[in-house]
């Protein structure tokens, strides 16, 4: 098995280094992802190769562990990763159109309510209608500027990442079964932390726009005011 992974996990260490040459971490952890699989397959093409000898058989649950490390590696890094950014604006603007509809739908009750006139409901109803109108005329830039700004967060932290785990990734030699335990362990913790690092900075894409918006919640206050006036 050491042979067999030999060749794949030293492209992985390639990969990691690749960041020391101004590489985007990002890229580099969709390569370090991308080669995980690989060496999956390389395992698979060794195990196949191998046949039903007892030698397999015995290796057969080892086999099953380094290749269940392998996909997760592969499948976090090389293909849930690169898709958060997507997930995230998209999710981002869901939010917004869903503001529209609301506020579509307040506009008319809203009107409605200036008939009946009562001054309390019209109060309530202005208050909610400006801070939707609000939310969706100041939502779609502010998830540009959240955007933007996650991608650099993203890029400093995984640069981060990267750096703290140089000494102890690429001084694993994969020439025994604990080492090649342990640098799947180690590649396991990196792309759970690669994940996690990606997945909170693109949540800005989301929080900003909405602590933004808060921020000016003073605009209702103002509504109050002038209603009282």
């Amino acid at each position: 098995m050491a042979e067999a992974l030999e060749a794949p996990l030293r492209s992985i260490d390639a990969a990691i280094k690749s960041i020391e040459n101004a590489d985007s971490p990002m890229l580099a952890a969709q390569q370090v992802g991308q080669q995980a699989l690989m060496a999956w397959q390389a395992l698979q093409s060794f195990q196949a190769i191998q046949g039903n000898t007892w030698q397999a058989k015995v290796m057969k649950p080892i086999y099953v562990a380094a290749g269940a490390f392998l996909l997760f590696v592969g499948y976090t890094l090389g293909v849930l990763m690169p898709f958060v950014p997507l997930i995230a604006f998209i999710g981002g603007a869901l939010f917004w159109f869903v503001n529209v509809v609301v506020g579509t739908t307040m506009a008319s009750f809203f009107a409605i309510a200036c008939i009946g006139g009562d001054s309390l409901r019209r109060q309530s109803y202005t208050e909610q209608l400006v801070s939707c109108m609000v939310d969706v005329i100041l939502r779609p830039s502010l998830m540009v500027i959240g955007f933007t700004a996650a991608g650099m967060v993203a890029n400093g932290l995984l640069h981060l990442v990267f750096l703290f785990a140089f000494p102890f990734i690429l001084n694993i030699l994969p020439v025994s079964f604990l080492g090649i335990l342990g640098k799947l362990v180690a590649l396991m913790i990196l792309a759970r932390m690669c994940v996690g690092v990606v997945m909170s900075a693109f949540s800005l894409v989301i929080a900003l726009p909405d602590m933004a918006i808060n921020f000016l919640g003073i605009a209702s206050k103002r509504v109050r005011i002038l209603w009282r006036v």
